[in-house]
């Protein structure tokens, strides 16, 4: 059976991979030329792709990660990868599952007692978009922040603990909503006596090799090598800040090189083992419907009679995509 793996990011750059070379007779090179020739310019940002089938990679990247200072996109660029953060935040929860130290279907007020007059919200409801929390993003916006704003996480918590009440009652309904993943980055820190980038670091980041790879927990911290963030314009492009220091929902800052090993270890464990990769498929389930298409930081989806597994993400000018085909 063929293993396919899928990266593209706007903005997001491969190293030549360690892990396989490409073969010398794939029509991959030359498809992915042409898919990507729209943006081989230097004077506009850039997209990366790669794509690994059973083994044989096979990447591109184009464009600009600097235009102030004219640096193009290579393999040393890290990027921010949005909403791809949230497999990372199911995923230590689960290491800490499996090191006995909580279960997903605590209710959060055993970790978070403040967080007891939100309803009994369980964990898995946070990993899946079921708990009815109001979106961070919507109510950040209405208490009248600007894009151009810090943002912190600390901030964010306190936003969330003072809401009265959410939009449904816990498990009746799916709406997708960054909230939730915000507190379980908070449970992270709970459980672990660790930041969720220091946890993600030991844990995950290191023993995978994954060394271009950290979350931004902190705007004061220093990212060699990273890109810029642009939007279009009639005239051009301009910068589009991003000024979250939020880990668990997004801040990820990665490579697709990088993220290829994160989706090699679905099928190839270095970190866990493959029950545990398992539970990383268990859909979501809204009370008295069939299982959802949401699973702990992906999303399921038939492609001609093929199970595909895929997250997406966007802040500001960044985007990021990550499929994978078992």
């Amino acid at each position: 059976m063929k293993h396919l793996i899928f990266v593209l990011g706007l903005l997001l750059a491969p190293a030549a991979s360690p892990m396989a070379t490409t073969a010398p007779t794939s029509p991959l090179p030359a498809v992915l030329t042409e898919l990507l020739a729209p943006w081989n310019r230097t004077d506009g940002p850039g997209v990366s792709l790669a794509v690994s089938i059973d083994g044989t990679t096979v990447s591109r990247q184009v464009g600009m990660a600097d235009l102030e200072q004219g640096r193009p996109i290579d393999d040393g660029t890290v990027f921010h990868a949005a909403s791809l953060s949230k497999q990372f935040t199911a995923f230590a929860i689960l290491l800490l599952e499996h090191d006995g130290r909580l279960s997903i279907e605590d209710p959060l007020a055993r970790h978070l007692p403040e967080a007891a007059h939100l309803g009994p919200i369980t964990l898995r409801q946070l990993l899946n978009h079921t708990s009815g929390l109001r979106e961070q993003g919507s109510l950040l916006a209405a208490a009248g922040w600007r894009r151009e704003d810090l943002v912190t996480d600390q901030q964010v918590l306190q936003m969330l603990l003072v809401q009265r009440r959410g939009n449904f009652p816990p498990g009746t309904a799916y709406q997708y909503s960054n909230s939730g993943y915000s507190l379980l980055a908070e449970v992270v820190r709970r459980v672990s006596g660790q930041s969720l980038q220091a946890f993600c670091q030991q844990r995950i980041f290191d023993p995978l090799g994954m060394r271009r790879t950290r979350f931004q927990d902190s705007l004061a911290a220093l990212l060699p090598g990273r890109a810029q963030s642009y939007g279009p314009t009639a005239n051009g492009h301009v910068r589009m800040p991003l000024n979250y220091a939020v880990a668990g929902p997004t801040g990820l800052q990665t490579t697709a090189e990088d993220l290829l090993r994160w989706a090699h270890n679905f099928t190839q464990p270095v970190v866990g083992d493959a029950a545990l990769m398992a539970r990383m498929r268990e859909q979501g389930q809204v009370a008295g419907l069939a299982p959802g298409f949401y699973a702990l930081g992906q999303e399921r989806h038939p492609y001609r009679g093929l199970d595909t597994w895929s997250h997406g993400g966007r802040d500001a000018g960044f985007r990021s995509f990550l499929l994978r085909i078992p």
